[in-house]
């Protein structure tokens, strides 16, 4: 039998960054392309590379953060807001991207298993799946959201059974996510 206590954390990280999108656009690019990608690849890998050794050597030099030399390199304040909306912007639409890529590969994989489900509305066609499957990664995001709340609140307070039934569900999202 194998032993998977010796596997590590990058398995772990591998995993939640590979999602399905990734899987799904890869394998789909295999197919279309075959080898003729593989210099996309190097030089992903090198950029990559280099991008964080330079992030940890900024780090370990500095003994800062990314964000806090980032806005230590600026004087003026208008800058200083600018750039912190840039990164905010490049965050939102980055994370939006990911996640969208990984809602379409579940939903190129729920297809590929059950077929199509689409509906069709004034020109308009919309896939049920799309829907499904964004519906349950929100549905999770609520749930961890909630589960984060209850953990902070035992933290804080220990547990009480009789406290359940006076707190707020899932779906009071005013007291949910609250640091």
């Amino acid at each position: 039998m194998i032993s998977l206590k010796n596997i590590g954390p990058g398995t772990v990280i591998a995993a939640a960054f590979i999602g399905p999108g990734t899987i799904t656009m890869c394998s789909i690019a295999g197919t279309m392309y075959g080898l003729d990608l593989m210099w996309a690849l190097l030089f992903s890998l090198i950029m990559t590379t280099v991008l964080q050794l330079t992030a940890a050597k900024i780090g370990l030099i500095t003994q800062k953060g990314l964000s806090s030399n980032l806005l230590d390199s600026f004087d003026n304040l208008v800058f200083k807001y600018l750039a912190l909306a840039l990164v905010l912007s490049a965050i939102l639409i980055g994370n939006t991207a990911y996640e969208a890529g990984n809602i379409s590969g579940g939903v190129l994989g729920v297809s590929s298993i059950f077929g199509k489900l689409s509906y069709s509305y004034n020109g308009f066609i919309i896939n049920l799946y799309s829907l499904l499957v964004g519906l349950l990664a929100i549905s999770w995001l609520i749930g961890f959201c909630d589960f984060i709340y209850w953990k902070q609140k035992v933290n804080r307070e220990g547990f009480n059974w009789s406290s359940i039934n006076n707190e707020p569900s899932v779906f009071n999202f005013s007291n949910n996510c609250k640091t």
